[in-house]
Formats: C-alpha cells, sequence, structure tokens
C-alpha cells in the first residue's frame, strides 16, 4: 500500500542510514509524483472536495480554486442517473468501499470516463471522517466499447437488409 511504502524509509532513520532530511525529501518526490500522476481526490462527509491531484485538475480543466469546497457533484455528467449517485452515498457511509466507472463532466463542457474506487476514511474509532477517492482514466476504453456496439448495430443492420433483399430476390424470381 502507499501507506507502507511511505513509512518503509522510516525504518532507516531507527537504523542510522538516512537522515531525517533525506527521508522526508524522499517522501516529499513520492508525494509529488503520486498528485502529478494520479487522478484522486477526497471529500468531506457532506461530500465537499478537501484535496485534488494535480492530475485531476489537469484531466478536469478546473483549477483548484474552482473545485476545493465545492461539492463533488460539480464535476458529475448529466448522464449520471441520481440512482447511482444515492448508491454510492449509501455505500459509502455505511463504510463500505465503493468501486464502479463514472462519467464526468470536464470545464469545457466535454466528458471523461473514470474508473473509481472511494475508500471511507476513518479515524481510530472507526468514525468516518471523509472519503478518499482513486480514479484511472477510462474514457479510450468506454470509447473503444462505443464503436464497438456501434459497429455490431451496422453490421446486425446490414445483414437484416441483404436477408429481406434476398428475400424479395428469390420472391421475384419465383414469380418470372
Amino acid at each position: 500500500t502507499l501507506l507502507s511504502c511511505l513509512l518503509l524509509p522510516y525504518d532507516n532513520i531507527i537504523k542510522g542510514n538516512k537522515s531525517l532530511l533525506e527521508i522526508t525529501d524522499e517522501v516529499r518526490r513520492l508525494l509529488d509524483a503520486f498528485d502529478k500522476n494520479v487522478i484522486a481526490s477526497k471529500i468531506d462527509t457532506q461530500g465537499k472536495l478537501i484535496y485534488v491531484s494535480k492530475a485531476f485538475l489537469d484531466i478536469s480543466g478546473y483549477s483548484l480554486e474552482e473545485l476545493l469546497e465545492r461539492k463533488h457533484n460539480i464535476i458529475y455528467h448529466a448522464d449520471m442517473p441520481d440512482s447511482l449517485i444515492q448508491n454510492i452515498w449509501d455505500t459509502i457511509t455505511q463504510g463500505k468501499v465503493w468501486t464502479g466507472e463514472i462519467k464526468k463532466k470536464k470545464k469545457d463542457g466535454s466528458f471523461f470516463w473514470i474508473k473509481t474506487n472511494i475508500t471511507p476514511d476513518t479515524d481510530r474509532n472507526g468514525h468516518i471522517h471523509g472519503y478518499n477517492i482513486i480514479q484511472e482514466n477510462i474514457t479510450a476504453e468506454k470509447a473503444l466499447e462505443e464503436l464497438s456496439h456501434t459497429l455490431e448495430d451496422r453490421v446486425a443492420l446490414e445483414i437484416k437488409k441483404n436477408n429481406e433483399k434476398t428475400g424479395f430476390m428469390l420472391q421475384q424470381s419465383r414469380l418470372a
């Protein structure tokens, strides 16, 4: 896990292999790489964004100022049914992890698809005080899936037309 990777270098402090400054610098570089490359966010129990990674900002087109302290649903696409959003909240408020695909809206009005994992963030007593959200961009996969369905539909339509044409030609030949 990320936490164990973050804490692993502290073993070296105890053993005296690295200075606290070196370890702090390593952790800073790791967190910087995470921020730039992982689409991540954190919301409070009311759904307000309290952390957004640079990768999240890059894919959504929003600035940090436009998102922080705003409700997370600001970026849900209108195609997302209210029942899905309710299912997400019902799941995570029970302390369970929710995983699924969500269509989100970019600032410019276009959209992107993400595979999402939402994990409740609890204190030592098990009380939820927020939710960690890790996401993967699956827009290209969804476009390919849609193209595949479109092609299947077109092939089925052409087969139907050909069958109708063949049937018509067969009927005409019988009449001749």
